[in-house]
């Protein structure tokens, strides 16, 4: 039976069970396994921006921790797992926490919260944009759109005219998700000179660093984190879609990004991070880059848990796809993963 279909089956049951019956089900069924979460941002009043609630989070921790699971290190489960393979025995549940951009509200936000659960966490950095060179396309297309000197926009992308148009800020937002799948689309090349067409269309000038709302850790700043538990990896030099990029830039992108962080930090988490991650976003050639890095491990945002049966569940190449569930602010969906 296919997951979606076990899981749909199950649910009546699993709404009137506890997460601690849950998580002893799952053991006495051997469905044992690591859930590994990913998060971007947490939401910071002061600078009113959106993201996680740490209240919620603090929940959440607190749920896990109550029920009996662990939580543990991404890396670490990756390690059990090859364990796993070998031995092929039962290691209960567990969940990992990884956050994906590095923006600065991990550390003034999200970092108190995990601590107080001693909850490990594992950030992937865009060295690019923590060195302060670039900051994140998808943030400059926000900026670009609060500050425009016009609510429509119409730019030519090579393949006919893209128009936007909104009148408030939920079109505004709609308006602004429109173009960030379309540029997603596009290859990199493409999509950085339809950046550069929105602006002028738009009337402004990006400014070239982060305004504070949208502004990422440095290195200072990491190696800060670092010394306070918080452990680092990279997710490639500038966050294009790689299946976008030339083999050049490939290359480029993983190579100097794994180099940065070995350079800057003193225990960086040795898995990549794909940037978007979804299926599509890389593939062979990028396993080939990341092995001749000297790496042996990649995350995705493809759903799937670090289990027994992973090589069964995934393929061959799961070391290179390891699978990340988005994060949820409820303890029953984030362990019903497991079913």
């Amino acid at each position: 039976m296919r997951g979606w279909a076990r899981r749909a089956l199950a649910a009546p049951l699993l709404s009137a069970m506890s997460s601690r019956g849950l998580v002893r089900m799952l053991g006495a069924t051997g469905r044992s396994g690591c859930v590994v979460l990913v998060l971007h941002r947490f939401a910071n009043p002061d600078l009113g921006t959106p993201g996680h609630c740490p209240d919620s989070l603090r929940s959440v921790l607190g749920r896990l921790r109550r029920c009996g699971v662990r939580l543990v290190d991404a890396e670490h489960a990756i390690d059990e797992q090859e364990g796993w393979v070998a031995r092929d025995r039962w290691r209960g549940v567990s969940v990992a926490f990884t956050v994906d951009d590095g923006y600065q509200d991990l550390v003034d936000i999200a970092a108190p919260v995990f601590a107080e659960f001693d909850c490990p966490v594992s950030c992937f950095v865009v060295p690019d944009v923590v060195g302060g060179h670039s900051w994140f396309w998808w943030d400059r297309l926000d900026w670009l759109m609060r500050h425009a000197a016009r609510r429509q926009l119409e730019v030519d992308q090579g393949r006919g005219p893209i128009n936007v148009a909104w009148t408030d800020e939920p079109s505004r937002v709609r308006a602004r998700e429109r173009l960030e799948g379309i540029l997603k689309g596009m290859t990199h090349d493409e999509s950085q000179r339809v950046m550069r067409d929105l602006a002028v269309a738009a009337g402004v000038e990006i400014p070239a660093t982060a305004p504070g709302e949208y502004r990422t850790l440095d290195w200072n700043d990491i190696r800060t984190a670092e010394r306070r538990g918080i452990r680092f990896g990279p997710h490639s030099l500038s966050h294009p879609i790689l299946s976008r990029c030339s083999t050049e830039q490939v290359t480029r992108e993983i190579v100097e990004s794994i180099a940065q962080v070995h350079a800057q930090l003193s225990d960086p988490v040795r898995i990549f991070c794909y940037p978007n991650g979804n299926l599509g976003d890389f593939g062979l050639r990028e396993y080939e880059v990341i092995q001749s890095a000297g790496y042996h491990h990649a995350f995705s945002t493809i759903g799937g848990v670090v289990r027994p049966t992973i090589e069964t569940d995934i393929g061959p190449d799961w070391r290179l796809r390891l699978p990340r569930f988005p994060y949820e602010d409820n303890v029953g969906r984030i362990l019903r993963n497991l079913l």
